[in-house]
Formats: structure tokens, C-alpha cells, sequence
């Protein structure tokens, strides 16, 4: 009561298998709200004063796949749009083989979206990501913010990094803060990497220090100030 803002989750679980996450084996694999109850849902809210409602999931860009008949995100805010149930809609994180052309296009040509994108990098030096099992190399990220801005002039653009990450060096830290900086983003949420049992990142070799994450972690939250 009282706020003007609500979480919606319209999706759960993963199917994707990054090697420092634990949720597909948490949280199973992904599956997704009905749109008709989305929209159910939406109205509820409204009636009850909310003025914005933010997309959430898991994975929110995997949204629909497994529904019947399948849809996509995309998909679901031309509906949300189109219903007119609410005035103002924002997107929680995506990832970033999942902002496709016809997303930005959604959300820049229909002005209940917020433009606003979390675009989730995790790390800007290409071994890293790819011992993260990231599906996706620096320069498909740069173009894909590239892209972002030309659809979207004056969006606010942020990301979340994982520091400290098995087998991040010096020099591989170094060139994920390079890249960091050159990039267009508004801000970061960065984290320490943290070891969840269960997960095939925490046999790997090479494990960072907790002092040398504390520090790293410093450098990129004032790089992203």
C-alpha cells in the first residue's frame, strides 16, 4: 500500500547452465505465466493504484518458449500495449542474446516502456565469460548496446559483473575494466563471486582471494560512480 510501483514475475527457472549458477538445478527449468493471466494480473494492480508494474524472471528473456502456442517476450508487451492495462511498464535483467531487434523496437516505438535495459555482461574479458559459459563474446556485447542506443537515444543502460571469478587474472581483470569503460552503460551492480556448492565453477582452478575480490570489487562499483 502506499507505492506506485510493482513486481510482476511472469517467468521461473533456467535452462541455460552458466558455470558459477546454481539456479536450474534450484529452481528447474524455465516456465512461464500465461499471458491472459499476465494481463489478469496487471489489471489487479492497477486497481489497486500501481501506476508501473516491472517485468520479472529468472530468465525473463526465455519467456513463452515452452508455452503452447509459444510466444516470446516481445510478443507479451505488444499484448500488454495493445490491451492498455497499465501506463507505464519496465523490464527487469535479460540477457543479451535475448534483445533482439524486435524487442528494442517494441520498446522504443510504444511509450509505456521505460527505456530503460539491465543487459546482464558478467565479466568484459572474453575468457573469463567463456569459462563462465556465457553464450555470448565482448564485441556481440558492445554491438548489442550499440544497437540499444540507436533505438533508444537516451537510455539508461545497466549491467551486472562478477569480479573475482576462477582464473581471473591481473591481466584479464585489467581488460574487463578497459572494456567496462568504453562502454555506454548508465551503471553496475557488481558482485564478488561467491562459491555455490553444486555448481562446476567451483572445481575449477585458480581461485581468487577474498582480499583480491574485496579490491576488484571496489575498482569497478567506482568506475561505474
Amino acid at each position: 500500500p502506499g507505492h506506485t510501483r510493482a513486481f510482476l514475475k511472469v517467468q521461473e527457472g533456467c535452462d541455460h547452465a552458466c558455470a558459477y549458477c546454481i539456479i536450474p538445478a534450484a529452481r528447474g527449468r524455465s516456465r512461464s505465466v500465461p499471458p491472459d493471466e499476465i494481463l489478469r494480473q496487471i489489471g489487479v494492480l492497477r486497481a489497486e493504484g500501481v501506476a508501473e508494474v516491472v517485468l520479472t524472471g529468472i530468465h525473463l528473456g526465455g519467456y513463452g518458449r515452452e508455452l503452447k502456442p509459444k510466444t516470446d517476450l516481445a510478443t507479451l508487451l505488444e499484448r500488454i500495449a495493445d490491451a492498455g492495462v497499465i501506463g507505464r511498464v519496465r523490464l527487469s535483467s535479460l540477457d543479451p542474446r535475448e534483445v533482439s531487434q524486435r524487442l528494442l523496437r517494441v520498446v522504443a516505438q510504444v511509450n509505456i516502456f521505460c527505456d530503460h535495459l539491465h543487459i546482464c555482461l558478467q565479466s568484459g574479458a572474453d575468457e573469463t565469460l567463456k569459462a563462465m559459459r556465457r553464450n555470448y563474446d565482448t564485441a556481440y556485447y558492445r554491438d548489442l548496446l550499440e544497437r540499444a542506443r540507436a533505438y533508444l537515444p537516451h537510455p539508461a543502460l545497466g549491467s551486472d559483473i562478477i569480479v573475482g571469478f576462477p582464473g581471473e587474472t591481473e591481466g584479464s581483470f585489467a581488460r574487463s575494466v578497459q572494456f567496462l569503460d568504453s562502454l555506454p552503460l548508465t551503471y553496475f551492480h557488481v558482485f564478488p563471486y561467491s562459491i555455490p556448492r553444486g555448481t562446476s565453477a567451483a572445481g575449477l582452478p585458480g581461485h581468487v582471494s577474498p582480499v583480491v575480490k574485496k579490491q576488484r570489487a571496489r575498482i569497478v562499483r567506482e568506475l561505474g560512480a
